[in-house]
């Protein structure tokens, strides 16, 4: 079964920062279970990061 993604508001954000030229690495940090791995993973396509 295929699972759906739900769009979050941070999304936008997050490919503004992977496409600017100069971005620093980022920290996403908040509440357990509120889909920051998800939302890195989808609109961002991280190759490395840390749980």
């Amino acid at each position: 079964m295929k699972t759906k993604y739900l769009e979050r508001n941070i999304d936008k954000a997050l490919l503004e920062w992977k496409n600017s030229a100069e971005h620093k690495p980022i920290l996403l940090r908040g509440a357990r279970q509120v889909g920051k791995f998800d939302s890195c993973g989808f609109s961002v396509s991280c190759n490395s990061y840390c749980r």
